[in-house]
């Protein structure tokens, strides 16, 4: 005998039943029992055999009925839906009726209800059943029809929503087991058995699903998932780089903590006092690198993120070029070195640090060379004279500067035309000494004879000069010092000889030549100092 599920173990009531018959056995079956019984009489008992204990939906079984002290030809079957906690009557009394959902064609029980039954076996005289039925589990057959039901279709972003599946076979039994839950688009969900967190703000379409009858409800429910409260702001600045005097548009966005746009949020821009804003357009001359921050206009900041962004000014095209000498002197001496450091400016003042000057232009090309180790900076003086270095920014040739270099080799020159150097004069108490002075390179600074300075409008411009002298009787002597603009002097001495009037000299009549009341000295070492020196005779220049 077989015993029912844990579920039908105890009295069992019969709530509908049927009857089936076996065959009609052969005879010598009859006889062998009587001749047995005669011998010796077991007690009379019936079992119920069941080809399996669990079928599918639709599927079929086949009952066996064994035991002895009956006449097989009148065995019947009874099948039933067990009462779960009912009481089994003392009196055995099947009912005629199938169960819903039960065909029967022999001994062959075909079943599409789900469910549980019991099986047994008993005699046409109710004389004999089994006591113990078989229990038989009908499951579902395969799955073909899913629905979906949800606890809400309407949520904000981060919120789960709980869905209810049912599923039927295709005799209408529900199953009840084997769910999953589907989620489209699945960005941003999170799926735990049948319940499901979505964070991204757009419409879902939900469906259950029984993967393993790979069988997915084709009326999904739509969800909408609107943005919760803002949390997070982002600054867009599009271009993030643009060039001094150049603009860039900033867009503010407020999401929540899921990233879902949040819109109405009011909302300022943050900016250093070097950008400004006008609308939804920044701009700025100073280059550099600035943060740009979007905030909320009304709420306290402590309450978001805030995501600012590196906005970059870069300086413009070159517009202005600036040379500076080092060392910056008025004039130079031959031989020395120089740098010229090129500065390129946009038309905001900004350096251009990307930009870079040609090779100068010099002129006169020679008596200036460009150093070999850096022939764009360093440059050496070889040669006197004044020269023009004209720098060009490249690939921006109307942006250029000259600087002029004064190399001073020598002095200034200066030379005394009248008197010539000896002359004798005579007449007017008054000289005019005539002359030329020059300094092409440094031009002359100063310029004095006999220590009084000479005036300039006395100097025209091809250098000549003109200066009175008062002369003395006998020797005078003319002093002239020239300073030019790189502090060298020259200087020229020379005498000449002023009288109102001169003696003759004749050597055919040498004494016309003779000075009266005049003193005559051979001008020999003795005239100088003889070496006696008595204040009583005065006989030399040194007494």
């Amino acid at each position: 005998m077989r015993l029912l599920s844990l579920s039908l173990i105890g009295l069992i009531a019969c709530s509908s039943g049927s009857t089936a018959f076996y065959p009609s056995l052969d005879a010598s079956d009859n006889d062998a029992s009587s001749s047995d019984a005669d011998e010796q009489a077991p007690n009379p008992s019936i079992d119920t055999i069941l080809s399996k204990d669990s079928i599918e939906a639709g599927a079929s079984v086949t009952v066996t009925c064994t035991g002895t002290g009956f006449d097989r030809k009148d065995v019947r079957i009874d099948i039933f839906v067990p009462q779960e906690g009912a009481s089994q009557d003392e009196t055995f009394a099947p009912s005629p009726a199938l169960p819903q959902g039960v065909t029967m064609d022999g001994f062959k029980i075909t079943i599409t209800k789900a469910g549980y039954y019991g099986v047994r076996c008993y005699t046409a005289d109710l004389s004999l059943h089994d006591e113990t039925p078989a229990p038989l589990t009908v499951t579902p057959a395969t799955p073909v029809r899913i629905e979906t039901s949800l606890d809400r279709t309407q949520i904000k972003a981060g919120e789960w929503i709980q869905a209810t599946c049912e599923a039927f076979d295709r005799f209408d039994n529900k199953i009840t087991s084997g769910f999953a839950l589907s989620v489209a688009p699945s960005d941003g969900v999170k799926v735990s058995d049948l319940s499901a967190q979505l964070t991204r703000a757009v419409r879902h379409q939900v469906a259950c699903e029984i993967p393993s009858a790979y069988l997915v409800d084709t009326t999904p429910v739509e969800v909408i998932v609107a943005p919760n409260i803002p949390k997070k702001i982002y600054t867009h600045v599009t271009p993030s780089e643009f060039k001094a005097g150049g603009q860039a548009e900033i867009e503010c966005v407020a999401t929540d903590a899921y990233e879902n746009k949040v819109p109405d949020l009011p909302m300022s821009v943050a900016l250093p006092p070097q950008l400004t804003i006008l609308g939804k357009t920044i701009s700025g001359v100073v280059a550099g690198i600035y943060t740009v921050k979007c905030v909320p206009e009304t709420i306290p900041w402590r309450y978001f993120q805030l995501f600012g962004v590196t906005v970059t000014v870069k300086p413009g095209d070159p517009a202005q070029l600036l040379l500076k000498v080092v060392p910056d002197r008025e004039f130079y001496s031959i031989g020395s070195k120089i740098d010229v450091i090129a500065t390129i400016l946009d038309a905001y003042q900004n350096v251009v640090p990307d930009a870079s000057v040609a090779p100068p232009t010099i002129s006169p090309p020679t008596g200036i060379e460009p150093s070999p180790t850096n022939p764009l900076r360093t440059f050496i003086l070889r040669a006197e004279g004044i020269y023009i270095m004209t720098f060009r920014v490249i690939n921006f040739p109307e942006v250029s500067n000259e600087i002029t270099i004064k190399v001073e080799g020598s002095g200034p020159l200066i030379t005394i035309l009248y008197p010539e150097r000896g002359a004798t004069i005579q007449g007017k108490p008054s000289v005019t000494v005539v002359g030329t002075v020059n300094d092409d390179v440094t031009g002359i600074a100063s310029f004095t004879i006999n220590g009084i300075e000479v005036p300039r409008t006395n100097i025209k411009p091809d250098g000549t000069f003109t200066f009175i002298l008062n002369p003395h009787q006998g020797m005078n002597m003319i002093d002239a010092r020239v300073v030019n603009g790189a502090g060298m002097e020259s200087r020229v001495r020379q005498s000449y000889y002023f009288s109102y009037a001169y003696y003759p000299v004749d050597a055919n009549q040498p004494e016309k030549g003779m000075v009266h009341n005049s003193v005559r000295a051979f001008l020999l070492r003795d005239f100088f100092d003889d070496g006696d020196h008595d204040p009583n005779h005065p006989d030399d220049l040194a007494t």
